[in-house]
């Protein structure tokens, strides 16, 4: 580097006043004549010379792969050898092992061929559908890329469940890829495998029975083909535990929880936590009080450790896991009369559970309503919904955990009617990445209803609302697995398969800088770098991506960049 920057001179004092004016001078002329257009020119240096080392290094890099290019990849035919280097979609290949027949092995598909990047200056990307220059990019599961898509909300046929399961249960089973209904025939509680296929559910044999039915059950898949129910028959609180085989399912022995009769024991919320591996069981005893249990599954059986008072007096108690936090879980009641909607964090390890502070979320409107939660996996915040003072509409809140403390922001509203009491549902649909809430509408003869939207600005955004049983319900629940909503309700016990509203807009990370056909690569302006492929646009203003992938001046919840030019965005800057 050849530029060096001119010495100041000596520095004004204000200790010695009979030279500070004539040093001051002195000082700002040799900014305003020598610091700043001396640095100015350092600066351009800088670049020149980072310019000619970037192009030292693709010259270097071009020179290794072009002594043994082979011309374009369409065109040869046979073996093909190390060292060996192709041109195919716009990029050039290197050969990393040898092959016996090219055309069998793709560059940009088969793991032979790696990319040579001749430039630092903007990423690499794999299209996963053709793509047009210019246009909005996300980003999907397997690191490929596409522009934005909407997935519509959608439900499917209302499907009578034969013989009648009332006020089922439902768990998901990833890793048999099965659906486990628990449910009560008018006498006895029972379960059932499930297969989803399209919008079908085929159910195999039910059960031998697991006990004498409660008004109300839940289930928890464990892993390993084990499920957990929990149901309160008139002798108390019962777990067991269910083992899958292909479509059918037995359980072992079950197991006590509590003696209490069945008229104070009317509310009881099951949910595993897989980092502890604890299943947490909580349900309301003889006083009202509120108790959380923790056991552990060992074969056909559950171990449970000591129960803890929670204290507070609840018509409804549910509770949730919250994967990847360390054994925390998440407690939602009404207590007061009930007055409030509350919720605690419960603290596990192993069996053991530590009952936090409670928070206060808002007033109940109707005590027939629960509280419930869905967790996000990603962000780690939950929604939480109930049922608002002013006309008992649904309001829903994210809510934001720190430690074992819990804040929540501001509630907003999602049904333009009241909520049918006792019928309300949450949960996180992970394929779509939204939350998804079911419901009764008391503004719509108490159809069951789904509501799906966003968190991610820190309020519950409803996006779409989709009527999935044009009749009344009396209860409802749902469990999100293969990519689909499995929806249980009644008065009738049926089911629905429902689909949320989502869109990958909220995976945006940046403009295609060429067009691509499928499996082509292409160079995408990701975060603070500029595109200048747009039109039209007004310098300083901000912009977003819509749902559908389009660039637009209002506000949505995915930020795309300012422009620093007509055709000129600074990518999320």
């Amino acid at each position: 580097m050849t530029t060096q920057i001119t010495l100041p001179p000596t520095a004004p004092s204000r200790a010695d006043r009979d030279t500070f004016a004539a040093r001051a001078d002195a000082w700002v002329a040799w900014e305003e004549n020598n610091l700043v257009p001396e640095m100015n020119t350092a600066l351009v240096e800088i670049n020149n010379n980072a310019e000619i080392a970037q192009q030292g290094y693709d010259a270097a890099t071009v020179a290794l792969s072009s002594s043994h290019f082979k011309g374009e990849w369409s065109t040869l035919t046979g073996a093909l050898t190390v060292p060996s280097s192709v041109y195919y979609s716009g990029a050039y290949w290197m050969l990393l092992s040898n092959i016996a027949d090219v055309t069998t092995k793709t560059p940009g598909v088969a793991s032979e061929w790696a990319l040579i990047k001749t430039t630092n200056a903007l990423p690499w990307f794999q299209a996963s559908a053709s793509i047009t220059a210019g246009s909005a990019i996300s980003i999907d599961s397997n690191g490929k890329v596409a522009n934005p898509v909407i997935t519509a909300a959608a439900a499917g046929a209302s499907t009578a469940i034969s013989p009648t399961a009332w006020y089922g249960a439902i768990c998901y089973a990833a890793d048999q890829d099965k659906f486990v209904l628990a449910a009560s025939d008018g006498t006895n509680l029972k379960a059932r495998v499930g297969t989803l296929s399209g919008t079908t559910v085929t159910w195999g044999a039910v059960s031998a029975t697991i006990g004498a039915s409660g008004a109300k059950q839940g289930i928890a898949y464990v892993g390993s083909g084990k499920v957990v129910v929990v149901y309160a028959p008139a002798s108390g609180v019962y777990a067991a535990v269910g083992t899958i085989s292909g479509s059918t399912i037995t359980f072992g022995t079950p197991v006590q929880i509590t003696a209490t009769a069945t008229s104070s024991v009317d509310r009881h919320s099951i949910t595993f936590d897989p980092d502890t591996g604890s299943v947490v069981v909580v349900y309301k005893n003889g006083s009202g009080n509120i108790f959380a249990i923790a056991g552990a599954v060992s074969g056909t059986s559950i171990t449970f450790g000591t129960a803890v008072d929670v204290g507070a007096i609840s018509p409804d108690v549910h509770v949730i896991s919250m994967p990847g936090t360390g054994g925390k879980v998440f407690l939602a009641y009404a207590a007061g009369g009930p007055v409030s909607y509350m919720a605690r964090i419960l603290s596990l390890v192993g069996t053991s559970i530590t009952a936090n502070a409670a928070y206060t979320w808002g007033a109940v409107g109707t005590s027939g309503v629960p509280m419930r939660a869905a967790f996000d996996p990603v962000s780690r915040k939950l929604l939480v919904v109930g049922c608002a003072t002013s006309g008992n509409v649904g309001v829903a809140a994210v809510a934001s955990v720190a430690l074992t403390e819990i804040s929540f922001g501001a509630s907003r509203a999602f049904s333009g009617g009241g909520i049918t009491p006792g019928v309300m549902h949450a949960h996180w649909d992970t394929s779509a990445g939204v939350p998804v809430v079911l419901y009764g509408d008391a503004g719509n003869s108490n159809y069951g209803t789904m509501v799906s939207g966003s968190i991610a600005s820190g309020v519950f955004v409803a996006e779409s609302k989709t009527v999935f049983y044009s009749g009344t319900v009396q209860y409802i629940t749902a469990v999100q697995g293969a990519g689909k909503n499995v929806a249980i309700y009644g008065d009738a016990s049926s089911y629905s398969v429902v689909t949320p509203y989502s869109s990958t807009a909220r995976n945006f990370i940046g403009f295609a800088q060429s067009s691509a056909s499928t499996n082509e690569y292409l160079k995408v302006s990701t975060s603070q770098y500029v595109d200048e492929n747009q039109t039209g646009l007004t310098v300083s203003a901000k912009y977003y991506i819509a749902d559908n992938g389009a660039l637009t001046a209002n506000i949505t919840e995915t930020f795309a960049g300012t422009a620093v030019g007509a055709n000129r965005l600074l990518v999320k800057g």
